[in-house]
């Protein structure tokens, strides 16, 4: 099957969050499965020299923005059984970032038809236009509209992602003639129109094939008043055509074992490595987990012994070291603080009100907290204050550093998504790979792929509350970090459990298959 997968960003040319992500590993994963995926993405000034540098030019067409006639180079890259097309026009993407400007509503109508328009100059002739969000989603409707007679197009199905409908790319309704070239009569129902503007999803989604959310309760969700952002009722209409399907996450590029950005490597069962990465974590970033150098040491001591390709050396020392630990680990009274992280954009969005409303409650515990990400101005301002009171037990880290987050996820015990919403979200996936336990609440991809630990059926792989109350959250923290102290048993169980659970996108990438059969 010949496949084009579009999007704005793509991992790991350009990232600015977890669109990236699936753009980068999904393609991959349908290539394995013997297909012919071809990723087409702008070419942004902000792409790393390394792949600019390695970008052969194709050649190039024109794409009409309204009157205007916007030259469009064409650039590749082949690597992973995939190829990857840049767009470029230097007025709409040499510029720093990737969206926030003015003019995005130009940018991405020249985008959303240039990846129509550029297929003659490849001779690549789709059979399945994969889109993903506002910035793709109109080229649905040009293969219906201005690109009709476009032959190497007009055999090809269209499906399109909705990866967080919040963002819906809404602009001045002049704009139907001057960035769409498109009549009135395209404005009403059935086309763009959205309180008086113009709707870059809404087109879209009233054109694609099909329809697909990143998981199966985001997808009943968003048929909803609460998380349909007034585009409820369309989603309802078109409930036959609207499937939910959870992201996987690329295992080659996310697996402690070979991870050349974390301190020690490690798997499932040599877990004593990723309690040295949680060291060399707090000796970065300034907490005291309350661990000694002696403690240290004899862990080293234990993880070489039990860790691949290395020897045992002196058994008599590897024991008493072993007896050390043991008796230093299981005592509730001297064990290691709990390390407790969050990496995300820090918005409303991600439940940072109900990590507000309990920040004393949630400092009062015995814990170390580390936070990774940017966002609302209010948010920071609280990490920042919340590092100054307790220092060396919070750590503040208001930056995008995919470094650090892989070292948050190898050093961390758990990892808090406590989201108002969560199209499916990647974080409580990649922490599982790293066996750090999330802890979530019950709300889009999370609840699908997080299940609450019951220690009477010793089933589940993180902690989760439902409402969306600080003190629910506050509670399951507690219940979280109680187990930590209190069931020494229990905590390595869940660890080990979470590292050898498959979240490879080997069953999702058949599944967009499926999908993709059934339009052909």
């Amino acid at each position: 099957m010949k496949i084009l997968f579009a999007a704005s960003e793509v991992y790991p040319f350009i990232k600015t969050g977890g669109l990236a992500d699936v753009a980068g590993s999904l393609p991959k994963a349908l290539a394995l499965a013997g297909h012919d995926v071809r990723v087409v993405l702008p070419r942004y000034s902000d792409i790393p020299a390394k792949y600019q540098e390695a970008m052969e030019f194709v050649g190039f067409t024109y794409s009409d923005v309204g009157w205007r006639h916007q030259y469009c180079g064409i650039f590749s890259i082949y690597q992973d059984g995939v190829t990857y097309y840049f767009l470029d026009n230097e007025q709409y993407f040499k510029r720093p970032g990737l969206y926030g400007y003015f003019d995005d509503g130009e940018r991405f109508a020249f985008f959303s038809k240039a990846i129509l328009d550029f297929l003659p100059v490849v001779q690549f002739a789709p059979e399945i236009i994969h889109l993903n969000d506002w910035q793709t989603a109109m080229t649905a409707m040009f293969m219906r509209t201005t690109a009709s007679n476009n032959i190497w197009c007009n055999g090809a199905s269209s499906v399109l992602t909705i990866h967080n409908l919040k963002f819906q790319g809404i602009f001045p309704k002049e704009n139907i003639h001057n960035l769409l070239g498109l009549g009135w009569e395209w404005f009403r129902d059935g086309g763009v129109e959205f309180n008086n503007c113009i709707n870059f999803l809404k087109g879209g989604l009233n054109f694609a094939d099909k329809i697909t959310t990143v998981s199966p309760t985001y997808a009943e969700e968003i048929k909803t008043e609460f998380f349909g952002e007034n585009l409820d009722g369309l989603i309802r209409r078109r409930a036959w055509d609207l499937v939910g399907i959870v992201n996987g996450i690329d295992n080659d590029a996310y697996n402690p074992e070979n991870d050349t950005k974390i301190w020690f490597n490690y798997d499932s069962q040599s877990m004593m490595y990723k309690f040295l990465n949680k060291c060399e974590l707090a000796k970065q970033l300034g907490l005291d987990i309350g661990v000694s150098e002696e403690m240290y040491q004899d862990a080293l001591t234990i993880a070489k012994g039990c860790g691949k390709g290395s020897g045992k050396g002196s058994a008599a020392r590897y024991k008493a070291a072993l007896k050390r630990f043991n008796e230093a680990y299981t005592d509730p009274a001297n064990r290691p603080r709990p390390v407790v992280s969050i990496i995300s954009r820090l918005t409303s969005q991600k439940g940072l009100d109900l990590i507000e409303n309990v920040m004393e409650d949630i400092m009062s515990t015995n814990l170390c907290f580390v936070v990774l990400g940017t966002g609302d101005q209010q948010y920071e301002d609280l990490m920042r204050k919340a590092q100054e009171r307790w220092p060396g037990r919070f750590s503040a880290n208001l930056m995008y550093n995919d470094a650090l987050s892989r070292q948050i996820y190898a050093g961390s015990d758990i990892l808090m998504m406590p989201s108002l919403f969560e199209p499916c979200g990647l974080s409580q996936l990649f922490a599982l790979r790293y066996g750090t336990i999330p802890l979530v609440r019950e709300t889009g991809g999370l609840n699908d792929t997080v299940k609450s630990y019951d220690p009477i059926s010793d089933t589940g792989n993180g902690f989760s509350f439902r409402n969306f109350n600080a003190h629910d959250m506050l509670n399951t923290l507690w219940r979280a970090v109680s187990f930590y102290y209190d069931q020494y048993g229990t905590w390595p169980k869940l660890q080990q459990r979470a590292m050898e659970m498959d979240y490879s996108w080997t069953v999702s990438a058949q599944k967009y298959i499926d999908l993709y059969n059934s339009i052909r």
